[in-house]
């Protein structure tokens, strides 16, 4: 008798997190090999070129034929490739920008989100620092903003230090100033607007002194880590606001040199009528 021998292939059946595993580990070759086919450009499908760019942002400074001009190179990459790093830094390096993000817009846009400078003060004439005390250079500053702005005037590398005694002090003086609006002597109102900050300046002698709207001089001083900047000023302010707005156009510098005190330079005549 012949027997009929049955042959029976053994299945190899993996457990379930060897699959698992092995499902993750083909699906990332799967998207390596789909990245470095879509890197080369003659494997990109036409879809996938970048169409468009959308800048979004309130621009009131950013020249925008500029910036047109540093993206358009961009335009020629892949959705997936285009270096999105590069677009960041150039978009950043063009004057009045202070930050850009950048990200893609499926199937085929890039979205830049364009942050521009805030100026808060000019430095010594020939650069603007933003809210954030930064120091930015535009190629071209409007006369009328330049004449707006509270001016820092000091040696080199020390916009930072007067930038932060203009943030301490610009409060102070600037309430002593809206002081003005619950006044009913119209002298009061405009010797006490007068009191905004114009002018903060250090020498080369590391003396500070500070320039109203007024045009008085207050004299602080050599700068030392022992100086109390706000208490010395807001006992001026309070002699002023009681005794001195009167004479506000007599003064010519006040001198807060002095530990219990303050001096008082008058005007000459020729400056008064003037």
């Amino acid at each position: 008798m012949t027997s009929n021998a049955i042959m029976q292939q053994e299945q190899i059946v993996l457990p379930m997190s060897n699959r698992r595993v092995l499902l993750g580990v083909l699906a990332v070759v799967a998207i390596v090999m789909l990245s470095l086919a879509l890197r080369s450009k003659p494997l990109a499908p036409s879809y996938l070129q970048i169409e468009a760019m959308q800048v979004y942002g309130e621009l009131h400074w950013v020249d925008r034929e500029k910036l047109n001009a540093a993206v358009q190179p961009y335009l020629d990459s892949n959705f997936f490739s285009a270096d999105l790093s590069g677009l960041k830094q150039t978009v950043e390096s063009l004057p009045w920008v202070a930050a850009a993000s950048v990200r893609r817009e499926w199937p085929n846009q890039l979205q830049i989100t364009v942050t521009e400078h805030q100026p808060v003060a000019r430095w010594n004439n020939s650069a603007l620092i933003n809210d954030k005390g930064e120091l930015f250079l535009p190629a071209e500053i409007p006369s009328d903003m330049l004449n707006a702005m509270v001016q820092l005037q000091g040696p080199e590398n020390t916009y930072s230090e007067l930038f932060a005694i203009y943030r301490e002090l610009q409060p102070l003086f600037a309430t002593r100033a809206a002081d003005a609006q619950w006044s009913n002597n119209p002298e009061d109102a405009q010797s006490l607007d007068g009191l905004m900050i114009r002018k903060v300046y250090l020498n080369e002698r590391r003396a500070l002194g500070v320039e109203l709207q007024n045009g008085i001089r207050v004299l602080f001083g050599r700068m030392n880590a022992s100086m109390d900047l706000y208490n010395t000023a807001a006992r001026f302010l309070k002699a002023f606001n009681g005794n001195l707005k009167e004479q506000a156009g007599r003064i010519g510098v006040v001198d807060l040199r002095y530990t219990n005190g303050f001096a008082v330079q008058w005007k000459s005549s020729s400056e008064t009528q003037n």
